[in-house]
C-alpha cells in the first residue's frame, strides 16, 4: 500500500469531529485511506446491495444502532 500523506491528518480529524468526509476524483486512494481506519469499524460500502439495504431500510435506526465508527464507501 502506498502511504497517504493526508492519513495522519484524518485521523487527527477523527479525534476532533464526529463526522469527516473524504472526497476526490476517482481512483485517488479514497476506500484505501479507509482501510487505514482500526480495527472495529463498521465498514459499509453503498455499491454493495446488502450494505446499500442496511443503511437505506431505516437510517435513523442504523445510525441509533451503529452511533460511532461507522465508515459509509461510495456514498
Amino acid at each position: 500500500m502506498i502511504p497517504r500523506h493526508i492519513e495522519p491528518h484524518l485521523h487527527s480529524l477523527r479525534r476532533h469531529f464526529p463526522c469527516v468526509v473524504i472526497t476526490g476524483v476517482r481512483q485517488c486512494g479514497k476506500t484505501t485511506l479507509l482501510d487505514t481506519l482500526p480495527k472495529g469499524w463498521h465498514r459499509l460500502d453503498m455499491e454493495n446491495g446488502a450494505d446499500r439495504q442496511q443503511v437505506l431500510a431505516d437510517p435513523d435506526l442504523f445510525f441509533r444502532l451503529h452511533p460511532e465508527e461507522v465508515a459509509i464507501d461510495e456514498a
